[in-house]
């Protein structure tokens, strides 16, 4: 299984649109409900949001097929996603690792965010070394957040 992280491409922003939409309405609502789902991918799947990312945009490759994505910038993680077809396979260990090397380079902290109501995402990064913070209330979601923080072993 050949594996590879690689900076996003405009090519690639189609894509990981779709991406993004399929993951989001099939995990997403049993924490935002429909009408919040559908609003958040008008936030945050489109075109434009992604072209404004793509900087900061790493893809997950599988024998150059891509599977996952993450988004970070500054100390923060944005967003992270791995196909459903590829979970439990250590693919996004292996794309969170990635990133926090990347950002202790140059932070000595790091944070990421998750929707308190997605458990397996809360469990995926505990698992991973990251302690949860606090808990508060995301205004344009209307929905609590966990938030993260890792420092460097």
């Amino acid at each position: 299984m050949f594996k590879k992280i690689r900076k996003a491409e405009a090519s690639d922003v189609t894509y990981l649109v779709d991406f993004m939409r399929n993951t989001i309405r099939a995990h997403y609502r049993p924490f935002l409900g429909r009408e919040g789902v559908e609003a958040y991918i008008d936030r945050v799947a489109s075109d434009s949001y992604l072209l404004d990312q793509l900087d900061y945009t790493q893809v997950l490759l599988l024998s150059e097929a891509i599977v996952g994505f993450a988004i970070y910038q500054g100390d923060l993680i944005e967003m992270i996603m791995v196909a459903d077809g590829f979970h439990r396979q250590g693919l996004g260990s292996h794309l969170l690792g990635f990133c926090e090397r990347k950002l202790f380079k140059k932070h000595p902290a790091i944070h990421l965010g998750s929707f308190e109501g997605n458990q397996k995402a809360a469990g995926f990064f505990k698992k991973n070394g990251w302690q949860e913070t606090e808990k508060q209330r995301d205004e344009s979601t209307g929905v609590n957040m966990i938030y993260f923080v890792k420092k460097p072993e």
